[in-house]
């Protein structure tokens, strides 16, 4: 797997990311594919000449108000996933690698998507 800009969850804001500082300040790379997943899962489908089918469909289900479900966030989890594992970026994504949450207190939604890569599995919380 290629090696590409690390991220890191922000400290300031739940949900988003920010580049990943090293010990002498300056940005690296590493090879967790971070971003070709949540750059994917960002995009908005339909919309890119090169691929009418890259993206998700996330910021439709975000602008909706009603019928927010589970479901309808993992699809669009495992959407970002499979189009990550096509480009090569992870390796075969196992059932259960996206799962959605609802925070009782603050109603907003966390998405957790989960694959693997050369170095282990990888871990990220997507906030909404």
């Amino acid at each position: 797997m290629p090696l590409d800009v690390a991220f890191t969850p922000s400290n300031t804001t739940p949900g988003k990311f920010t580049f990943a500082v090293g010990s002498d300040g300056d940005f690296y790379c590493d090879s967790t594919a971070v971003f070709p997943v949540i750059a994917c899962l960002y995009a908005h489908k339909n919309e890119w000449r090169w691929s009418a089918t890259y993206g998700t469909a996330l910021s439709t289900i975000k602008s909706e108000k009603r019928n927010l479900t589970a479901s309808r966030f993992v699809a669009v989890g495992t959407d970002a996933l499979n189009q990550a594992q096509l480009g090569q970026w992870i390796s075969p994504v196992t059932a259960g690698g996206a799962l959605a949450q609802r925070d009782p207190l603050t109603g907003r939604w966390g998405l957790t998507l989960r694959w693997l890569v050369a170095s282990g599995p990888v871990s990220q919380k997507v906030d909404f």
